[in-house]
Formats: C-alpha cells, sequence, structure tokens
C-alpha cells in the first residue's frame, strides 16, 4: 500500500459563518478535496495531494468571483 502526499489549506472569513461556507464546499465536491473542517471563521480543506491543493485553490477562487 502506497503514501499518499495530502496537503491543506485554510480560508479565514473574517465573520463567523464558516460552518455554512464548509458544507457548501463539501456539496460542491470540488476535484481533489478530501473535505473540510470548520470553526467559528476559518476552514481547513484537506486535499489529495499539493498539486490537488493548488487545484482546489484555484476552483474556490473562481466561485468567489461569481
Amino acid at each position: 500500500m502506497g503514501h499518499r502526499r495530502a496537503a491543506w489549506g485554510s480560508l479565514d472569513l473574517g465573520s463567523p459563518g464558516a460552518a455554512g461556507v464548509s458544507a457548501a464546499l463539501d456539496k460542491a465536491s470540488l476535484r481533489g478535496a478530501l473535505g473540510t473542517v470548520a470553526g467559528d471563521n476559518t476552514i481547513m480543506i484537506a486535499a489529495e495531494s499539493p498539486e490537488a491543493a493548488v487545484e482546489v485553490e484555484r476552483a474556490i477562487d473562481r466561485l468567489r468571483r461569481r
């Protein structure tokens, strides 16, 4: 069984509400994202690999511009 190189990133929303945003990101099924964990105003996003983390970040940036 091989080892995975997972990666993670975080989003700071600046105000409470991370749980709703985290749920929306999970529902969006972003390619390469393994899942999210929400605090009060911060979300941790786990990705399959460092390369996938870059793609997840780009996908979130596209969603933010909508």
